[in-house]
């Protein structure tokens, strides 16, 4: 365990320590034996993230990303000044064979946010509230489970899985209402659900792919061989998305998400 000091450039406070982790994991190596074995492992994961069947374009470009994972400790919000907590894993460990690693599986227990977590693990704070971004320090005297933050990251993350409880026993409430509304047949007249807004173009071909598992969202967006990490431009806000692809060759194909 070592405490790690980086550069921050100006106007990339978001992407600096992301890009140095990509790079990083992406030398990462672990202990399967064939490329072969882990895309193998890696669709399954993939498969089991989505819930869905991943075709093999959608493999192709998955394979050719690499990924950085947040695991949220301190959960940022109103009763922490917007201070979050985060560590960072390969999000592609699991698939690399990578090994536990214990202590940061031991931190998120104590943090109330058990994960299995595998290969290293990057732990950093930032200050987030839609319209600042900041990245604070964190040091190795603050790697104690006696920590104040730990104890606050404790106390929230019990609160959110007791909220969260409560909300899935609305749910189960509604799923009732709507047996209820079906034995009516007062779903007759509900229109099925169709792709995202946007993700269709005007000649029917599809933009983007998505899917979703609790809070997390994936965004699949095939480009060009030749685009590069400096040609994709991506904001995400509370309530919006926007990704553009600056490679484009017209003009009306450079935004794909809005």
């Amino acid at each position: 365990m070592e405490e790690l000091t980086m550069e921050i450039p100006e106007g990339r406070e978001m992407e600096c320590l992301l890009d140095t982790l990509k790079e990083h994991f992406r030398n990462a190596s672990g202990t399967l034996g064939t490329s072969a074995e882990q895309k193998a492992l890696f669709r399954k994961q993939l498969e089991e993230q989505s819930g869905k069947k991943i075709d093999d374009d959608m493999m192709d470009i998955a394979s050719r990303m690499q990924m950085v994972q947040p695991v949220a400790l301190l959960p940022g919000g109103k009763a922490t000044n917007w201070e979050h907590v985060n560590l960072y894993v390969d999000d592609r460990g699991i698939s690399k064979g990578l090994r536990r690693n214990d202590r940061a599986c031991g931190l998120a227990l104590e943090c109330g946010a058990p994960t299995d977590i595998v290969g290293d693990a990057f732990l950093a704070r930032i200050l987030d509230d839609d319209d600042r971004f900041e990245r604070h320090d964190f040091t190795l005297d603050e790697m104690s489970s006696s920590a104040p933050w730990v104890k606050r990251a404790y106390t929230l993350q019990i609160a959110k899985k007791q909220n969260s409880g409560d909300v899935q026993e609305q749910i189960r409430a509604m799923g009732g209402m709507k047996d209820a509304a079906n034995v009516m047949n007062l779903q007759d007249n509900l229109p099925e659900p169709g792709p995202p807004p946007g993700s269709i173009d005007d000649t029917g071909s599809q933009l983007y792919k998505w899917s979703q598992e609790g809070e997390d969202v994936v965004v699949v967006v095939p480009v060009r061989e030749t685009t590069t990490k400096a040609d994709v431009k991506c904001v995400v806000k509370k309530d919006r998305i926007r990704l553009e692809v600056t490679d484009a060759p017209n003009e009306g194909e450079r935004l794909i998400v809005d």
